[in-house]
């Protein structure tokens, strides 16, 4: 630790705030160079180009999840708050919360609304769709990482803000395998087809939904302790807390029909 108070340590996100809310146009080479500055020239611009793509998911979260206020979405341990249960573990964006919900950004369709275009072909022309918001989650998140592997000179400081850039990339590689999970199994209920809820049981299992959380565990355990939350009540907030939850979304897609076979899986994979 190099700092001993948060805004010491968040100091990046409060000169973006500072600089480009008094001049928009400010360049990128401002911020590269205030990185370059603490961590050594390598890491400025790798560094912040990890941050600019990678920053993408609580935006694209917010976007898709309809939520009311601030406090009722907690990006960065995948919970929404707007319902009286959240410190039992309700406050996990589940895969059912996820079907269920309306988006926040009326350009996005939603999971069953996009099952309902595909099943009746109609068109999604100027719409984003679950499988376009996965699509780009996931390009975020591989130019995030490719970027942090760029930096081959580390310091602890330095590592320490390579885990928080790839902790971020974790959560978007979740959430856009959460997402094509939903749309797999969307068009299951819609069609019956059993094809699609072994796929969207497929990307909620490993390699997929289950290892990128398992990733985020592992990319922030070891620096963070669990904290108090007020979302969550007394209960500290840790991303191991919500492991369980994982399970529980792969318990009700299975729970849904028949299990898939191996076999079946193996020709899906």
């Amino acid at each position: 630790m190099t700092w001993t108070y948060a805004f010491e340590k968040h100091w990046l996100y409060y000169m973006l705030w500072g600089r480009l809310l008094y001049d928009p146009a400010t360049p990128d080479q401002v911020f590269e160079q205030a990185l370059a500055e603490r961590y050594g020239e390598q890491a400025g611009l790798h560094l912040l180009r990890a941050y600019a793509t990678v920053s993408s998911m609580p935006i694209t979260l917010g976007a898709f999840f309809a939520f009311t206020w601030d406090f009722t979405l907690y990006a960065e341990g995948f919970l929404a708050t707007n319902r009286a249960e959240y410190n039992s573990g309700k406050a996990f964006i589940s895969l059912q919360d996820l079907l269920e919900g309306r988006t926040f950004d009326p350009a996005y369709l939603s999971l069953r609304d996009y099952a309902e275009s595909v099943v009746n072909r109609w068109s999604t022309e100027g719409r984003i769709t679950p499988l376009q918001l996965a699509d780009r989650l996931e390009a975020d998140a591989q130019q995030g990482l490719q970027s942090l592997s760029a930096i081959t000179e580390s310091t602890p400081a330095l590592a320490s803000e390579m885990l928080d850039a790839e902790a971020w990339a974790r959560l978007s590689l979740y959430f856009a395998a959460k997402l094509r999970a939903g749309v797999n199994f969307a068009l299951y209920e819609r069609t019956g087809e059993e094809e699609k809820h072994c796929e969207a049981l497929q990307w909620l299992e490993a390699p997929h939904a289950a290892k990128h959380w398992e990733d985020l565990i592992e990319a922030t355990q070891s620096r963070y302790k669990p904290q108090p939350l007020m979302h969550l009540g007394e209960t500290l907030f840790s991303w191991a807390l919500f492991r369980p939850q994982i399970e529980v979304d792969i318990a009700f897609v299975r729970g849904a029909a028949a299990s898939c076979s191996a076999a079946e899986q193996q020709a899906l994979s």
